[in-house]
């Protein structure tokens, strides 16, 4: 019940390999599987320091659970072609959206997708009226295409008998308005493309494994701190246990049964008629155990089911003991107790032991943070000791509260007084990056009205900024030229009448607006009268040096209307992805302070081309579609900081995230952000067949609550 004592059992565990077999050492590794990088740098830190004495973790590897699995899959369908690039894998969540895309927009006349092609014709065009804006019914079919994939992936994941009898022709009794998914997987895994899906490798992973080379450059395989696995990737474990041991280092909130002994309520569903679904039967002692802990369970019931429970948890658990309400919380759970703990007495001051847990709520996410802030100045203050690697912030919604994070907590003066260390292991590129929000908003504006307040907005990014070197002090007089020349929305009159279908004059457009600002600079105010017929009246707001500044501006926006040029037309995805980086190159600079969010717009950028070669779609696509394609790829989690240092770590709340620390803090903890919904579409065979270890995000986000509240040693911080 203390990720602390399973990872020194897990270290002594090394240790007597290294003395009982010296010569292994340096031959073969260490290979600790771990849910995510933070429990990595936490064991890193706790072998290094636990015991006080100095040592070293030498020859150990720390691949991230599913990285290890699907990489091991790879080798064993292509050994000796080194590391895999899941990007390009023809059956990535990313390549299998675009292969949807493509036989969505070709769909056969057969009855049973009727469906699907009103969804796509009939819904779209009384939704917009007929014809339906350029790139509204491709946006449609990709968002529909790209729920498929993974609806599909899922599939082979949690239901890969399921897709097996669908290859055969076998739809079972599908109803009749669900049978195009059948048809649709068919379609896609026609041919050799059938031999490359994640199912086939699923299906002969018991072969192949035998006959490679998987597992054998280590001593041991360890799984640490994994709180849930799908079915198929402990059946990997299992048959990778027969060539390198495989041990699991799993946390068990109870040293009771709780998931293996019968409760009434199972037989109370059972005499009622109701549906035999394992969660909903599940009603243990402990109320919090039992509302927070059914993901837990399941996993743990599975495990023990593969392993014939060989389980060794003898003198492993331990009480925190009742002294505090936290530990007595953690005890009752430990014990699979019910009971309150004793009320407080009705003093105006809350005694000390009832302040180990405390609840918060604040009027937004931005206030959440600046009291979470306030709190930790206190408690750095007054509890000797306390330091900032001690402290864990766990958030529900990290896109939402990183900028928070970002605006009260980074300080420009590391040193003083209210200046606390922090680190964020899990950032959105969409959320926190100014380059990324920047590229965002330029794909946007290459179909829009050109405004002048969302093409000036472009120049709050530094990066851009200094593409055409333009200074931060001149963007506001950059914004009064604007305004003085009367520029409000338009590149040109045909551009204006291309955007709302009316023959509207120039008068304010950017290319009438630059061209009186120039002239303004050029003939001054004594040139109005000797101007020829048909010239704008100049604008004179622009002096001196100031002229360098408005050429600057001139070829800003002359980019930006290149950049439209070029995304008027259809591409291929591969066209797209050059001329994204082209883009990139042209608007945004990169410099010791903007490389890296450079890099994650590039990244994105990188995954529209490596999925067109996965997909190997070659069909011409839409700005719309390949905007929203980018978009989700920078809502992507991408890194984050490093966590070595003394800080304070923020973090998402997501089973394993949380590692034992002095103080747990949790954000965002409101209903509605806190469990998240699962929101399943109707058509979901997943939600209309719920199974025993069926992924559920509900779920997920009570267990991650439960292994918060066990990881806190000395206080618990609730918010929202």
């Amino acid at each position: 019940n203390r990720l602390e004592d399973l990872a020194a059992t897990m270290f002594d565990s090394m240790a007597g390999e290294q003395v009982a077999r010296p010569e292994e050492i340096l031959s073969r590794r260490h290979g600790i599987v771990v849910p995510n990088r933070s429990v990595q740098h936490w064991l890193q830190h706790e072998f290094l320091f636990r015991k006080g004495t100095p040592r070293v973790l030498a020859n150990c590897e720390f691949p991230l659970a599913n990285v290890f699995v699907n990489d091991s899959l790879y080798q064993m369908s292509h050994p000796g072609d080194g590391l895999r690039d899941p990007d390009l894998h023809p059956f990535s969540r990313d390549a299998l959206a675009w292969r949807l895309y493509r036989a969505l927009g070709a769909l056969p006349t057969d009855k049973c997708f009727a469906p699907l092609r009103d969804y796509l014709t009939t819904a779209t065009a009384a939704a917009h009226g007929t014809p339906p804006p350029r790139g509204v019914s491709e946006k449609r079919r990709f968002k529909l295409a790209a729920r498929l994939a993974t609806l599909y992936d899922e599939y082979m994941v949690y239901r890969p008998e399921m897709l097996i009898r669908w290859e055969t022709g076998d739809d079972g009794d599908l109803a009749e308005n669900l049978r195009w998914q059948p048809a649709l997987w068919r379609m896609l895994v026609e041919g050799e493309l059938a031999k490359q899906t994640y199912l086939a490798a699923f299906r002969q992973m018991q072969a192949k494994l035998r006959a490679s080379e998987v597992g054998t450059g280590f001593s041991r395989i360890r799984v640490f701190g994994v709180s849930m696995l799908p079915t198929v990737y402990l059946r990997f474990f299992e048959l990778l246990s027969d060539k390198v041991p495989v041990d699991f280092y799993v946390l068990n909130p109870s040293d009771t049964d709780w998931f293996t002994v019968p409760v009434p309520r199972e037989t109370q569903l059972e005499l009622e008629g109701r549906p035999d679904n394992p969660d909903d039967a599940f009603d243990p002692g402990n109320a919090l155990l039992g509302a927070q802990g059914r993901g837990n369970r399941n996993f743990l019931v599975e495990l023990l089911d593969r392993t014939d429970g060989q389980a060794e948890a003898d003198g492993r658990f331990k009480s925190p003991g009742e002294d505090t309400l936290l530990h007595a919380l953690q005890s009752q759970i430990l014990k699979n107790q019910r009971g309150l703990v004793a009320e407080p007495t009705q003093e105006k001051t809350v005694p000390p032991a009832f302040r180990s847990v405390q609840l918060h709520v604040c009027h937004g996410p931005m206030r959440e943070v600046e009291v979470l802030h306030d709190h930790l100045l206190r408690w750095f203050s007054e509890e000797s000791g306390l330091q900032p690697r001690h402290v864990q912030v766990l958030v529900s919604d990290m896109a939402t509260y990183a900028p928070y994070i970002q605006a009260v907590f980074n300080t420009p003066n590391q040193s003083a007084h209210d200046a606390i260390p922090f680190a964020i292991a899990d950032r959105v590129a969409a959320s926190e990056s100014a380059v990324a929000e920047a590229f965002a908003k330029l794909l946007n504006l290459a179909e829009s009205r050109f405004a002048a307040p969302e093409v000036l907005d472009l120049l709050q990014c530094q990066a851009l900024r200094e593409a055409f070197g333009i200074a931060e002090n001149e963007v506001e007089p950059i914004k009064s030229w604007v305004e003085a020349a009367g520029i409000r929305w338009g590149r040109t009159r045909s551009h204006r009448q291309e955007a709302v279908n009316v023959d509207f004059d120039d008068y304010t457009t950017w290319r009438r607006g630059l061209d009186r600002l120039l002239l303004g600079y050029a003939y001054g105010r004594a040139g109005d009268s000797a101007l020829p017929d048909g010239v704008p009246l100049p604008c004179d707001c622009v002096e001196g040096d100031n002229a360098v500044t408005l050429g600057r501006l001139a070829r800003f926006v002359a980019s930006l209307e290149d950049f439209a040029d070029a995304c008027a037309v259809t591409r291929t995805l591969h066209a797209w992805a050059d001329e994204l980086d082209k883009a990139i190159g042209t608007f945004f600079v990169s410099t010791n302070e903007t490389y890296q969010e450079v890099g994650l717009v590039r990244a994105a950028v990188h995954k529209l081309r490596a999925s067109s070669e996965g997909s190997a779609l070659a069909d011409p696509v839409a700005l719309a579609v390949v905007r929203d394609f980018v978009a989700s790829r920078l809502q992507d989690v991408l890194g984050g900081d490093p966590l070595g240092a003394n800080a304070v770590v923020f973090s998402a709340l997501r089973p394993g995230s949380s590692v034992p620390r002095e103080i747990i803090c949790l954000l965002g903890m409101a209903d509605g952000q806190f469990p998240r919904s699962d929101n399943r579409p109707a058509y979901d065979l997943l939600r209309t067949e719920r199974r025993f270890g069926d992924r559920s995000m509900r779920q997920e986000d009570r267990m991650a609550f439960l292994e918060a509240l066990l990881s806190a040693r000395r206080r618990l911080y609730i918010s929202y």
